[in-house]
């Protein structure tokens, strides 16, 4: 059935060739290659049986059917020339016959010839090889016989021409052997002949040569290096088999200890020899680090002699083949002197009384250093200028005593250094501070600051009043000097400017001469830019002004600081509080300026504004008053002087007086009276007003004052208290740094004094390890020969020399007590003896024994090695007597405790040897007395047991397993020599193509086989992956049937120790539809006449198709619509032509898509769009956009301005479609209108040709005509009105005042003339017509502008104001008038106005004068007034009001009696001038307020309610406050933060 169709197929192509005229030709020609362009091949024209032109007549064309046009044929001769140098081997390959093909196509009538070109080969190519040498490496063991594949050569020629031989240079071990494989391919063999030898020849150097068939005959070489790989037969060996060297402790990383180096006779990877520590303890590792190459030990980690004064370790070199060599290095470290001095301190005595006696201890302490020889010796000194001296004892002890009587006053506190030294190189000390306070007795009185005080005090006092106070100084400290203050609080005004004076800080120094010489300084301050302090007078000054930034309270510490030496100090504290509306006497008053007399609008206007003030401050005196109100506390009187307790101010945080509910610049306090007592304390508080936060919260108000301390008894308390607890936390920190026992001394009894003597005495005891804590060592009673109790009374102490307290002391009972358990292995490793050093220390008089105590062993430590398992690989070649270094074990245990003996389980292969090493260390080696053969046993396990000497006995052991390692005897093998595969084309990437595998009967190493690609070809490594481990052969680039149609590849499996086995695999690629059809088109009839005949040639194309079989064959088809006819001629030739007839206005373009399918699976399909334009004839006339065009120009118009354009289209092309305009004769106004137009031939733009006047034409009309350029032209008329337009050219004219040359005009005016006469009107007009035309009237100028208006619109001139007498006789006026136009025109105008007396004017307007404005303004002076008045009234009444309140008030709080107050202050002149330091700037007024109901009052401080003016010498220009500081007690500070 396939067979008919086939045939009905053909015949329906031959009926279809006959239809079309087709007829084909072959013709053939053979060419060499290589020939150069423009060589001859064949003259075409006696072969086609053609007549001379008839190509060139026929439109004869050469196709080419590969990329490259290889030849070109001359139409005109017939000749076919080479076009392109041609390379066969590049064009064919191996393929054979090479064939170009091409066709000659002739059409009228079409007639294909298909022409095969053979290219011949010529011997032009040399065999080659893929590299110019060749390396090969071979172990020495590789048997004869074995085989090595070789890389052909390869030769690009074919037949005779291409490889026909190869030759081997003579040697004595290798031959070569040549096969024929598939396909004729020569494979190459190096074949070992005789053994090889590395010691005799270690390398060969061989010649492969190729040789050719061609004439002349071409040769290609190779060299082969073989390298003779060594086998693993020798050990590495250490040149000494044990080395000792010295390193200083603390040498810094990376430092050389010491270099081992061993040799192996063996070369490449067996002699490169790795080195290792074997089997050693883990701290070794962590101090030392050995280099794997080189063999240098270098420190890793800090070597400290106190530590451990040796090392002892085993080196292990390893070699490429397993074998190994070991040494071993022992480490002596050499001490170094870097431990200073450690100072322990056993006792302080502090505080110390300041009389207490010479000789009285004061420091008990001790010096150690952990050095060793002159490193650890050490000396003890203390500064030579204190009144102490240092004692030395036994064992490194040291007292220090004092040696003079001391004075508190002279020297409150010494810091004691304490320096101890070593004798080393450089020596080291250390320094150690102690601080001891001189503690007061009371032996200095209070001294007043002066020897009488004077005061005074106006009459008609308040009682309560301050006059004044006094100030006494005492030397001594704390209850001694009780001296009490709290902070002062000072106000300053909101508005202070820089400068201001705002206190004087006065301190006093109880020392003379420069030691009360006293400076002040800002210690701390809210805010450091805003105040300062005078250095010497204490004057506080303002830095700047204040801002709304600035904080409403100010809190300043204030350091003074005497000249002495040292230098003593002390704090005060003072709060600045920043008010509204303060008052100060000093503050410039700003003079006000009265004028006598003013007018009555300005009198209407300043009592507005007296009223609008006044108004305001009474509103604000209200609102304030009502808030005081509010915020206002009931108070009572007391009946009774009760005994008041210490308490706090009650202080409202409003800061508002709570009786008199107003701010006051009188200071008031409340008198708190004790009862049962002769004195009573005026203690100075926080002010009632304005009552800000007092205190900071983080700022500490507790500051040691060393010169002068006023405190409460309670406060003295407190503090003691508080040094008490600080004293005690400062000891338990010293015992916690120094692990050592600190005991604190109390104070000594006056009648009593400190008896030192020292006596040593030595006891010792032992003791097993591993005892509970609690368990008894000794009594010490008996031994230190003391009485029962006598520790206690001694005040007893068991000072310790190691860094726990493993030991406590009954001081009660005597006994020795094991405080913590002891395990002597990690309190002293090996050491022997064991010992723990102690001291026992009584005092009164001191006596330390010295107490040690030896931990004996017990055997509680079983022998144990480092792991549990040791692993052992050894080569089955490895020779009889071969040692192997085995680690020993470990024991805690010292003597008989330790290891004594090791036993190794029985076997046939090993033995157990062990050797005495130093120290008595003993060595182990596993000796081999059989030889192992891995094929009989793999795998060997011994037991390795450790025995100590200890009852009961204990053991350890180990297991040892062997692993016996395999020598490479065997080659690897692959399943099959040879592997064929097929492989899909364009399979994708990693697609599994084949899994060669090979095996080898070694183990381990020599049994891991890596295969590889041998000796192929580039293209083949980029298309193919061959995975080294697994074997699998996977596709890695694109693999194209069309490029390859097979590979041949050689592959390569390499075990572990170079031996190496080889096959081959074939992959056959099998085709694929994966190539679409190729469309070339031949030729293209583009542009094609409108009114082409059918049956026309449009386009000639041809498909073509890479894949074969059915993949290869292809259909073609066009789309339906189209007005063309598809046509298939022979050889995939197609013809497009013309079935009906073409219309480009229509269609002026066709995009063909021609569509090419297979018939593979599945279908491939290619397109290709050919554009065919379709030529134009002209058959189309132009036609305009508009039927009628109307353009716009301004008049006076420059000539030639474009006033627009007219377009018109023509629907045909080019030239056909080629526009020009001109204009139609004819006329317009009366004139020709090419007079008043042009038109631009191309563009279509019209142009004005002069200028236009619209009072003479207003419009006009012309006809312009477009023509196309075809053959004949078509053409179109179209009408086109020109409109002028009006320009504002015409300036304003003045109609009156008219004006000429001659003189202005002038006009007469009355003097009497008022305001709003009209004068005259002027009278302009305008030549333009429209908005040009509208006028607007201004007055430019005038002799006096403010008396005439003129009419914008009418232009009538009138007065502004009546004249008066200062106005000129005659007024220059000067008019402009403007008209509307852009850009508007303007004109001017002159008149003159002349006054003149007497001037009658019937249209004069006589002004009424009115005197209702007048009365009104006579009334609202009068309402002002009035209002003010009562105002002032209603005010003046709430102020009365409000002060007899405040008087009434102030007469129910006096007391019947008033207190008596101490002295507190010293006395201060009215003058206020300090003798001493400078002077006090102001007197401080004070009211008196007793508070009833309750418990306590307090005295309140505030400032004066009315400005205080000088009370003392006039002369004297300004009195400056007393500052006063004020502390509170403990009590008072928490209440007032619980009041906050």
């Amino acid at each position: 059935m396939d067979h008919s169709f086939r045939i009905r197929k053909g015949l329906y192509l031959l009926f279809l060739l006959s239809l079309s005229g087709v007829v084909c030709v072959s013709v053939r020609y053979s060419l060499p290659e290589e020939k150069k362009s423009g060589s001859l091949v064949a003259n075409v024209l006696k072969d086609l049986k053609l007549g001379p032109g008839e190509l060139s007549a026929r439109r004869a064309q050469l196709v080419s059917k590969s990329n490259k046009p290889y030849f070109q044929l001359d139409t005109r001769s017939g000749n076919l020339f080479v076009n392109e140098k041609i390379d066969r081997e590049a064009l064919c390959g191996e393929m054979e016959p090479c064939l170009l093909l091409s066709e000659i196509m002739l059409q009228n009538p079409l007639t294909i010839y298909n022409t095969e070109i053979q290219v011949e080969d010529i011997n032009d190519n040399s065999p080659t090889f893929s590299q110019t040498e060749l390396d090969l490496s071979i172990p020495e063991i590789v048997p004869t016989n074995s085989r090595f594949p070789l890389e052909p050569a390869q030769d690009t020629d074919l037949g005779e021409n291409s490889i026909q031989n190869y030759t081997l240079s003579p040697n004595e071990n290798f031959l070569l052997e040549i096969q024929i494989g598939r396909g004729g391919k020569k494979n190459l063999d190096l074949v070992l002949e005789k053994p090889l030898d590395r010691e005799k020849k270690s390398q060969f150097g061989l010649t492969l040569t190729a040789v050719d068939g061609g004439v002349p005959q071409r040769t290609g070489t190779v060299q082969l290096n073989i390298n003779v790989l060594d086998s693993n037969d020798n050990s590495p060996e250490f040149a000494q088999s044990e080395y000792i060297v010295g390193l200083m402790e603390n040498s810094p990383q990376d430092t050389l200890v010491l270099k081992v180096e061993a040799r192996d006779l063996d070369l490449g990877s067996n002699a490169e020899i790795t080195y290792s520590f074997h089997q050693v303890p883990e701290k070794i590792r962590h101090l030392f680090h050995l280099h794997q190459t080189t063999g240098e030990i270098t420190v890793w980690g800090p070597i400290d002699y106190e530590k451990e004064t040796s090392y002892y370790m085993n080196i292990k070199a390893t070699d490429g083949g397993g074998r190994s060599g070991h040494c071993k290095v022992l480490v002596e470290i050499e001490d170094e002197n870097d431990n200073a001095p450690e100072i322990s301190v056993i006792s302080i005595a502090s505080p110390l009384a300041e009389d207490s006696p010479p000789d009285t201890l004061v420091v008990l302490f001790s010096v150690m250093d952990r050095d060793a020889g002159d490193n650890g010796r050490t000396s003890c000194s203390v500064e030579i200028n204190l009144p102490f001296l240092l004692q030395t004892t036994v064992n490194n002890y040291y007292q220090l005593v004092t040696q003079r009587l001391l004075d508190r006053e002279k020297v409150p506190e010494y810091n004691i250094t304490i320096t101890a030294t070593d004798q080393g190189s450089p020596r080291l000390s250390s320094r150690r501070t102690i601080t001891v306070l001189i503690s007061d007795i009371n032996d200095n009185s209070p001294v007043f600051e002066k020897s009488k005080y004077e005061m005074q005090v106006w009459e008609n006092n308040i009682p309560g009043l301050l006059m004044g106070s006094v100030h006494a100084v005492d030397l001594d400290v704390e209850q001694n000097a009780k001296n009490s203050t709290s902070p002062c609080n000072e106000l300053v005004p909101k508005a202070v400017e820089a400068g201001y004076l705002v206190t004087k800080v006065v301190a006093v120094d109880g020392d003379s001469g420069q030691n009360s010489w006293l400076s002040y300084e800002l210690l701390k301050a809210t805010d450091p830019s805003l105040f300062s302090i005078g250095a010497q007078n204490g004057e506080v000054k303002t830095r700047r002004p204040l801002t709304e930034r600035d904080t409403n309270k100010q809190r300043l510490i204030i350091l003074v600081r005497d000249n002495g030496h040292p230098p003593q100090t002390s704090t005060a504290t003072l709060n600045i509080l920043p008010v509204d509306g303060f008052s100060d006497p000093y503050l410039n008053i700003a003079s006000v300026s009265h004028e006598a007399s003013e007018e009555d609008g300005s009198l209407t206007m300043y009592l507005v504004i007296c009223l609008a003030a006044v108004s305001f401050v009474f509103l604000i005196c209200i609102i304030v008053f009502v808030v005081i109100k509010m915020y206002k506390k009931e108070s009572s009187f007391i009946t009774a002087l009760p005994q008041f307790p210490p308490a706090l101010p009650e202080i409202p945080e409003t800061g508002v007086d709570s009786q008199n509910g107003s701010l006051s610049r009188t200071y008031h306090y409340d008198v708190c009276l004790t009862g049962g007592s002769l004195s009573s304390d005026f203690r100075f508080l926080r002010p009632l007003i304005p009552v800000f936060s007092m205190g900071e919260p983080n700022v500490s108000e507790n500051h040691r004052i060393s010169s002068v301390s006023q405190e409460t008894p309670e406060q003295a308390e407190g503090q003691k208290q508080r040094e008490q607890v600080y004293t005690i936390r400062k000891k338990l920190f010293n015992i916690n740094h120094e692990k050592t026992k600190v005991m604190v001394f109390g104070e000594r009894p006056k009648t009593s004094s400190w008896s030192i003597l020292v006596v040593c005495v030595s006891v010792r005891y032992s003791l097993p390890e591993e005892k509970k804590s609690g368990s008894l060592v000794a009594n010490v009673l008996k031994d230190l020969k003391l009485e029962p109790g006598e520790l206690s009374a001694r005040r007893t102490q068991l000072v310790s020399k190691s860094n726990k307290q493993y030991f406590q002391l009954d001081t009660r009972s005597g006994n020795l007590l094991v405080n913590e358990k002891i395990d002597r292995e990690a309190l002293c490793g090996k050491m022997e003896p064991c010992l723990l050093l102690s001291e026992i220390v009584l005092q009164n008089p001191l006596k330390i024994y010295n107490m040690e105590i030896e931990i004996k062993d017990v055997n509680d430590n079983s022998p144990v090695f480092s792991k549990n398992e040791f692993q052992l690989a050894i080569p089955e070649q490895v020779p009889a007597s071969t040692r192997f270094p085995l680690e020993s074990a470990q024991d805690a245990d010292l003597g008989e405790n330790s290891v004594q003996n090791y036993t190794l389980s029985t076997n046939e292969n090993f033995q157990l040897e062990i050797r005495s090493a130093r120290g008595g260390k003993k060595n182990l080696e596993l000796v081999l007395k059989k030889m192992l053969d891995r094929e009989k046993e793999a795998n060997v396990g011994l037991t390795l047991t450790a025995v100590d000497g200890g009852v009961p006995q204990r053991t350890g052991t180990v297991q040892i397993k062997i692993n016996v390692l395999d020598s490479n005897d065997n080659f690897p093998q692959f399943a099959q020599s040879e592997y064929t595969v097929g492989l899909k084309e364009n399979s994708p990437r990693d697609t599994l193509v084949l899994k060669v595998e090979a095996r080898d009967l070694d183990l381990g190493l020599y049994a891991e086989i890596t295969y590889s690609f041998h000796q192929v070809p580039e293209e083949i490594e980029h298309l193919f992956h061959l995975h080294q481990t697994t074997g699998e052969i996977t596709v890695l680039g694109l693999v194209d049937y069309e490029r390859e149609t097979s590979f041949d590849m050689d592959i390569k499996a390499t075990d572990g120790g170079g031996l190496s086995g080889h096959c081959k695999v074939l992959v056959e690629i099998e085709d694929e539809n994966d190539n679409a059809p190729e469309i070339s088109v031949i030729t293209v009839t583009s542009p094609l006449a409108e009114d082409s005949p059918v049956d026309t040639l449009v386009v000639l194309f041809s498909v073509t198709d890479r894949d074969s079989g059915d993949n290869g064959r292809t259909s073609c088809s066009v789309e339906m619509n189209l007005p063309f006819l598809l046509q298939t001629t022979v050889n995939n030739y197609y013809q497009l032509m013309t079935q009906r007839p073409l219309d480009r206005e229509k269609v002026p373009e066709y995009n063909i898509t021609i569509t090419a399918t297979d018939e593979g699976s599945p279908r491939l399909i290619s397109i290709r769009m050919i554009s065919v334009l379709v030529s134009d004839i002209n058959d189309n006339s132009p036609v305009f956009e508009k039927s009628k065009y109307e353009m716009q120009v301004w008049e006076n118009n420059i000539p030639g301005l474009m006033m627009g354009s007219v377009h018109a289209v023509d629907l045909d092309m080019e030239q056909n479609a080629k526009v020009t305009y001109s204009l139609v004769p004819g006329n317009a106004s009366g004139a020709p209108a090419a007079s008043y137009v042009s038109i631009n031939s191309e563009t279509g733009n019209l142009y004005v040709l002069r200028s236009l006047d619209y009072e003479q034409i207003k419009e006009f009309q012309v006809r312009v005509r477009a023509s196309d350029g075809g053959s004949p032209p078509l053409s179109s008329d179209v009408v086109v009105r020109v409109v002028i337009l009006d320009e504002n050219d015409n300036a304003p004219f003045f109609l009156y005042p008219l004006q000429n040359s001659t003189s202005a005009c002038n006009e007469l005016i009355p003097k009497s003339v008022e305001a709003g006469y009209l004068i005259t009107k002027v009278v302009a007009v305008d030549g333009d017509s429209g908005q040009n035309s509208w006028l607007s009237y201004e007055l430019l100028k005038a002799t006096d502008l403010s008396l005439f208006s003129i009419g914008a619109q009418n232009g009538e001139l009138k007065t502004r104001r009546p004249l008066t007498e200062r106005d000129t006789n005659k007024q220059r006026l000067i008019i402009l008038v403007r008209d509307n136009g852009h850009p508007p025109q303007t004109s001017t105008a002159t008149l003159n106005i002349l006054s003149v007396d007497g001037f009658s004017d019937p249209y004069l307007n006589i002004a009424s004068v009115s005197h209702e404005a007048g009365e009104e303004d006579g009334s609202l002076t009068m309402y002002l007034v009035i209002c003010l008045a009562a105002v002032s009234f209603v005010f003046l009444i709430c102020i009365i009001v409000f002060v007899v309140i405040k008087m009434y008030k102030k007469e129910s709080s006096f007391i019947t009696a008033l207190p008596q107050f101490p002295p507190a202050f010293p006395e201060i002149p009215e003058t206020g001038a300090d003798s001493q330091s400078g002077s006090l700037s102001r007197t401080y007024h004070y009211d008196v307020c007793l508070t009833g109901g309750s418990l306590s009052s307090d005295f309140r401080f505030l400032r004066p309610l009315i400005p205080v003016f000088s009370m003392g010498d006039p002369n004297v220009s300004e009195n400056h406050r007393i500052s006063s500081v004020s502390q509170e007690t403990p009590e008072q500070v928490e209440g007032e933060k619980e009041n906050r």
